[in-house]
């Protein structure tokens, strides 16, 4: 005997099937969203204080921590550890070796020795959270050498006090190198960052490959011995905007430094507070400097505000 489906009993099918696929649709989406790495505008990594996102996905998903990170290798899943006093800077190599860009969670970490950056890019959770202190004895390394295209943003560096002489000169205890010794930085941004006890906070160009049209906006430079900003050899575009300078009781050399033949070099809102210079900017006649919207204030420049 043939069985007969009615009208009804079909479109009860057609409405069953409908609503199964739509709930492993849904399901899928929320598994996805569970596995994913928490993320900010951008895809950016965002983290609780001490969460390294290998807790998300562990290392769980092939053995490579990088492998979960969307694009991005937080040192913490390399082995650093935030505010133990200990030395990171293994884990801090193998995050930037990984070729991911380079996360740092929340916390205080250490470095022994420099960190080389190509075309990857290096984030914090903010100047006030994230910090990076080196105790490297040799004073012409710097913290961080960056090259090729990259964004560096949302932390503080600095160096341990102690080494910290008041004597530094030209070259010595940088904190970011941009270029130099590496490839070429071109169109990068710098932004957000804090510099504190340090010989010279920023330093482009130099010996070798030049920084070019890169953007650097809110630098916060305090306590420095040397120079603030130093731009040295040939690099064309770049902007400096919203820099802040202050370092009581420190006899520095200059707030910025332009030397070479820079095209086009901006420096925007560049303010010294209680500042001790020898200069306040200078800038050689053959750099093509443009400066607007500096202020001196509360501290005393031998030389005079510009050369």
């Amino acid at each position: 005997m043939k069985k007969t489906v009615s009208r009804r009993q079909k479109q009860l099918l057609a409405v069953a099937g409908i609503t199964a696929g739509a709930l492993i649709a849904v399901l899928a989406v929320a598994l996805v969203l569970l596995l994913r790495p928490a993320a900010g505008p951008g895809g950016d990594p965002v983290q609780r204080p001490g969460m390294g996102l290998g807790e998300v996905l562990g290392t769980k998903l092939g053995g490579d921590p990088a492998q979960a990170l969307n694009g991005w290798a937080s040192v913490t899943d390399f082995g650093a550890v935030p505010d133990d006093g200990g030395d990171d800077t293994a884990a801090f190599e193998a995050a930037a070796k990984s070729g991911y860009s380079v996360f740092i969670p929340a916390g205080e970490y250490h470095l022994e020795r420099p960190i080389a950056l190509n075309g990857q890019g290096l984030r914090g959770c903010g100047t006030r959270i994230t910090r990076v202190i080196s105790r490297c004895t040799d004073p012409a390394q710097p913290i961080f050498r960056v090259g090729g295209t990259a964004t560096v943003r949302d932390l503080s560096m600095g160096y341990d006090p102690a080494l910290i002489t008041g004597s530094e000169g030209e070259g010595e205890r940088i904190a970011l190198q941009m270029g130099a010794k590496i490839p070429a930085v071109a169109g990068s941004r710098v932004a957000n960052l804090g510099f504190t006890h340090v010989g010279t906070a920023v330093r482009i160009g130099g010996d070798g490959p030049s920084c070019d049209n890169t953007a650097f906006e809110e630098l916060r430079i305090e306590a420095f011995s040397f120079r603030g900003v130093e731009i040295i050899g040939e690099n064309s575009g770049n902007v400096f905007r919203g820099v802040w300078l202050e370092n009581s009781g420190a006899d520095a050399d200059c707030a910025v430094w332009v030397d070479g033949e820079d095209s086009a070099v901006v420096l925007d809102r560049v303010i010294a507070v209680g500042c001790t210079l020898k200069n306040g900017i200078s800038a050689s006649a053959e750099s093509g400097a443009f400066i607007r919207g500096t202020l001196f204030e509360n501290g005393s420049i031998a030389g005079g505000g510009k050369s």
